[in-house]
């Protein structure tokens, strides 16, 4: 059903969504500290409603607003930059994304192209390659980029590298338990940042 809506309703979502993050200052070039304005996050509950959801601006919830259910995935599937793979797209459309994903995906996408994403879960082993621990993207919380800005996601790559800096600048509950790449980047301590299987794509995911 996401899918056959989301390009009649994403641009329209994504019009005033976008024109929220530039009022927030996400669009600045000088580094992007700060949530951008077309995240969205949990209500703020004991007792969340699993389809109430707030979109943020820099200042973390003062200028929130609430968001339709569907909405990021509307946004994500049409987005102009951002290229899903086409199990990811089956991922995203079926709302078995978690929204931190997707969040940061829109995050991104403000100031890079993101090509070829994925797999989301689709097409993913169940456990991290050479281990029996089950990965991230099994539950939806874990992404693969592996085009940024039309080339491949590489150490020649600079764009893929400031892509991994503005995801480390990123305040919890957005700031990811893991990011792997190709540089061993300073980082808080609670996320894991690896290179390892990872020269060739970013990974980005949370534990739980």
């Amino acid at each position: 059903m996401l899918r056959k809506v989301a390009t009649g309703i994403g641009l329209m979502l994504l019009i005033p969504v976008l024109v929220l993050a530039a009022a927030a200052g996400s669009f600045g070039g000088d580094g992007a500290s700060a949530v951008g304005g077309v995240l969205c996050t949990p209500v703020p509950s004991a007792t969340p409603s699993p389809q109430e959801t707030y979109a943020v601006g820099s200042s973390q919830g003062r200028n929130s607003r609430p968001c339709q259910a569907g909405e990021l995935e509307a946004m994500v599937l049409s987005h102009p930059r951002i290229h899903l793979g086409s199990l990811a797209v089956g991922d995203v459309a079926e709302g078995r994304v978690d929204p931190r994903v997707l969040q940061v995906l829109l995050f991104l996408a403000e100031r890079y192209d993101l090509g070829s994403v994925g797999p989301l879960i689709s097409g993913h082993s169940y456990f991290v390659a050479g281990t029996t621990t089950p990965s991230n993207h099994s539950f939806g919380r874990a992404v693969d980029i592996p085009v940024i800005d039309g080339q491949a996601v590489s150490i020649y790559n600079a764009a893929a590298r400031e892509a991994m800096e503005m995801v480390l600048s990123l305040r919890p509950p957005l700031l990811p338990d893991e990011l792997g790449g190709p540089w061993l980047l300073a980082h808080p301590s609670s996320v894991a940042v690896f290179t390892r299987d990872h020269g060739d794509h970013l990974h980005i995911g949370w534990d739980q």
